[in-house]
């Protein structure tokens, strides 16, 4: 896969065709909500998330970056039609590689709302575990540990 850092005040129109499930709707804002939360802070990235094939397919976005010492990934995001294909794992184990080796840090955090099981076991099935914090939307804050 292919990750594309884009402009947060200029996104490819293609962003805006990403569509999550129905049922998915209410974990994530919509991409302009999200873009306008990081659009004037450095230390976030946004990313498109591209398929390895000749079109160079976008299915994906995240966002990722540092706040207060601890690197995260904000926001992920694979479309609809691309769920459930291992996409969503892969994006994810690279963007835990990419910060790791930018940061230097042996953690990565990101957050999920409790009800949000699927999130939550594909999470713990990539070594992330649950901190006693809560973010502040009071979604669980999550990190995975390099082994060292």
């Amino acid at each position: 896969m292919e990750y594309r850092i884009f402009d947060k005040k200029n996104p490819p129109k293609e962003a805006f065709e990403l569509n999550v499930r129905t049922d998915q709707v209410t974990y994530l804002d919509s991409l302009d909500i999200i873009l306008k939360a990081y659009q004037d802070l450095d230390t976030w990235k946004a990313l498109s998330i591209h398929l390895d094939n000749n079109d160079k397919t976008m299915i994906g976005f995240a966002v990722i970056g540092i706040c207060n010492g601890e690197t995260w990934i904000d926001d992920i995001m694979i479309d609809k039609q691309y769920q459930g294909k291992g996409y969503g794992t892969k994006a994810l184990k690279d963007l835990i590689n990419e910060l790791m080796f930018t940061y230097e840090t042996n953690e990565v955090y990101l957050s999920c709302y409790k009800h949000n099981t699927h999130a939550l076991n594909l999470y713990a099935k990539l070594g992330f575990i649950t901190t006693n914090r809560l973010d502040i939307n009071g979604e669980l804050i999550l990190v995975y540990k390099k082994a060292v």
